[in-house]
């Protein structure tokens, strides 16, 4: 298992815009709240490669995935206004079973949530209701380079 790990990682710095050490300082702050979550590390690190494309490395990257998560698993009213109630954002997080949704796509439907926002001005906003300012590039990312669609495809 270690060796499947480690291979999934170097796979990830080979394909993404980081490095191992920026791997393990993302991971550092953004696994153990992916865990509780319920992600596999490989996923929680595909997350942290991608952010790392964009130019969010190492601790900047653990801890806007961090903010993000904990902005969707524990809402906030605006946040949950901006997915339409609970509801909305249970049908974004959640299976038709109740269980946690695969990160890669939880991002999807996120990005295509976003997308549904035309104006640049409601959508800069929407970001900052539902990750807060510091996980705000997170939202973006979902958003601009279809970090869910990448991820999806990704089988590390």
């Amino acid at each position: 298992k270690a060796g499947e790990v480690a291979g999934s990682l170097a796979l990830i710095s080979a394909r993404t815009n980081t490095t191992m050490l920026g791997l393990q300082e993302g991971l550092k702050l953004a696994a153990p709240a992916a865990r509780v979550a319920g992600f596999e590390l490989k996923e929680t690190a595909l997350a942290l490669g991608t952010l790392a494309d964009i130019g969010l490395k190492g601790t900047l990257a653990g801890t806007a995935l961090r903010a993000s998560l904990a902005q969707l698993l524990s809402p906030t009213a605006k946040v949950l206004k901006q997915f339409g109630g609970r509801a909305g954002l249970n049908d974004i997080i959640k299976d038709t079973s109740g269980n946690m949704r695969p990160l890669a796509d939880i991002m999807l439907r996120v990005a295509d949530r976003l997308r549904l926002i035309t104006d640049p001005a409601k959508r800069a906003d929407a970001l900052m209701q539902i990750f807060g300012k510091r996980a705000a590039a997170v939202g973006a990312a979902f958003d601009l380079t279809e970090i869910g669609r990448a991820s999806g495809r990704e089988r590390v």
